[in-house]
């Protein structure tokens, strides 16, 4: 969206620029009126315009294969004994959340709220209007429309109505030229121009260029009406003299076509330049190369390379091998702090390695480099977990059989207090067995079941840094999203129901993986999934996903 707003503010100025050195002094009106309306809509779209150039850098699209690898060939010998003592890659640990919106959706927030207010006001505007032309006394003239009404702002014109003040209307004191400036503003509809310019000001209400635009259109209409009266009338003094009659005219209703506006100076400059029409015609073709030009700057894209070059994203064969050397040199130190753990019988921190680092330079080597490199069970990183809800069967086994040693959310509870909980609460349920030597020689143990609610899972999986694939993680984030959305009532106060949510999983992705994959912000994939209604994820994909891509 920023990324818009700034090649369209960009388009605006340069077109604005253009008409304000080359145009505006030029006596071609009616196509100033449609250079200015057209600029605005053309700004509006070129984001949009696929170029008509080539660039001239190409950049050529990445496709990392990962292999999938047997247990042996993963874990190092001495991690497959029974033995061993285990080593966990331990995740910081959970702390609640501040639910502080982020930066974007305060900014929209306000954005909604002013836009609010000058939606009520231009409202306003428009009723003050439509009140006066019920109460005041009508005159059709066919084409357009008096209303004899009082004020100091008049006489002004709004769509097909002419606004005049009755008492001299009355008295047939109201000029023929002043009347037929008004029509001409009437029959040309030079009222939808303002609105639709203030449409846009509420829209984009903090782009100043806009006001700009406002002030040109409405000067524009008045030398296209001022243009009509002296063809008419060949009375250009006279005209000019009844102008500095009304020109300390204040106008009251910013949506109507005064004909005082407030550039009597410039309307009488302009009614006395002469015509040159070799000199418009240069430069009104002058403003198509800037149109060209705003195009190739502003709408280009790069150009993808046809034959996409696998498992490689730089040619250099040299590069591959630096890719191969580093990896290597952060498995050893992998394996080094491993092995320190061991010994001092603690866990491993996820921060303490470069397992991310090793990832990535995994997605960047060749395949012939991957064949090369030492083997790691979290390289590349596995996907995320399925939810896996017990049955009502094994739910009644653990509240009534004590043999069972209850952990939820990683705590200890007693069997009778999963009475509070039925099956759609939990999202994950595992065993461990400790066993314990008698005398005898026999072994004894003691099964405990961890269980995750749903918003530990949550917090666990998607929102903290663990050694599962963010990419598969943000997917999965997106499809709990729509079912919260779905059933609102059921996953009441869980996490993954909000943006923030998902803005928080997103966030977790490396920045090297977002540009990889081109993954969409978690505004740009609601608003996509939104035209599906959450029906398939398949239509709109999250991120561009490449071929092979075992990530």
């Amino acid at each position: 969206m920023i990324v818009y707003l700034i090649k369209s503010t960009i388009s605006l100025l340069i077109l604005y620029l253009a008409y304000h050195f080359l145009l505006s002094k030029e006596k071609a009106y009616q196509f100033n009126r449609y250079f200015l309306l057209g600029s605005l809509i053309f700004s509006l779209c070129v984001p949009f315009i696929p170029s008509p150039l080539k660039p001239y850098t190409k950049v050529v699209k990445v496709t990392p294969t990962f292999t999938h690898f047997a247990v042996e060939e993963i874990l190092p010998s001495e991690q497959m004994e029974t033995n061993s003592t285990p080593v966990i890659l331990e995740t910081k640990s959970k702390v609640a959340p501040l639910q502080i919106p982020p930066l974007e959706t305060i900014l929209m927030a306000i954005s909604f709220l002013v836009s609010l207010v000058l939606i009520i006001r231009l409202l306003i505007h428009l009723r003050k209007l439509y009140s006066k032309i019920k109460m005041c006394e009508i005159i059709d003239k066919g084409s357009f429309k008096i209303v004899l009404s009082s004020g100091k702002d008049l006489p002004f014109t709004f769509l097909r109505f002419i606004f005049l003040d009755k008492s001299q209307f009355q008295k047939g004191v109201v000029h023929h030229q002043l009347l037929h400036h008004e029509a001409v503003h009437a029959h040309q509809w030079h009222s939808l121009d303002i609105l639709f310019i203030e449409v846009l000001k509420v829209i984009f209400w903090f782009n100043p260029i806009l006001q700009r635009y406002k002030k040109a259109i409405q000067s524009n209409h008045e030398f296209i009406a001022d243009e009509e009266v002296i063809i008419k009338y060949q009375d250009k003094k006279s005209y000019q003299y009844l102008l500095l009659s009304y020109a300390q005219q204040h106008q009251q209703n910013h949506l109507v076509s005064y004909s005082k506006y407030s550039l009597t100076k410039n309307r009488i400059t302009m009614m006395n330049k002469t015509k040159n029409w070799q000199k418009t015609a240069i430069k009104v073709l002058l403003t198509l190369p800037i149109a060209i030009g705003i195009v190739s700057l502003l709408a280009m894209r790069p150009q993808e390379s046809s034959q996409v070059q696998k498992n490689n994203l730089n040619t250099s064969g040299l590069q591959d091998d630096e890719y191969l050397k580093e990896y290597e040199m952060l498995y050893k130190d992998y394996k080094r702090i491993m092995n320190e753990a061991r010994l001092e019988k603690r866990g491993v921190r996820y921060d303490e390695t470069e397992v991310e680092r090793m990832r990535q330079l995994w997605a960047l080597m060749s395949k012939k480099s991957r064949e090369k490199a030492s083997k790691l069970s979290m390289v590349p990183a596995p996907p995320i977990l399925n939810k896996k809800r017990p049955s009502n069967y094994q739910m009644k086994e653990w509240q009534k059989n004590t043999d069972y040693k209850i952990y939820l959310d990683r705590k200890e509870i007693p069997n009778r207090e999963l009475k509070s909980y039925n099956q759609e609460d939990i999202a994950f349920w595992s065993y461990h067995r400790n066993y314990t030597s008698e005398n005898n020689g026999k072994f004894n143990y003691e099964t405990e079941v961890y269980l995750q609610t749903n918003n530990d899972f949550y917090w666990t999986y998607f929102m903290n840094r663990t050694g599962y694939d963010h990419i598969s993680a943000y997917e999965k984030a997106i499809e709990i999203y729509f079912e919260h959305q779905k059933h609102p009532k059921k996953y009441e106060g869980q996490l993954g129901g909000t943006l923030n949510d998902l803005q928080k999983v997103f966030d977790q992705i490396p920045e090297w993986k977002k540009e990889m994959y081109k993954v969409k912000t978690p505004t740009e994939a609601i608003k996509g999934e939104s035209k599906n209604k959450g029906i398939s994820f398949s239509y709109i994909p999250y991120f561009k996903p490449q071929k092979n891509d075992g990530c």
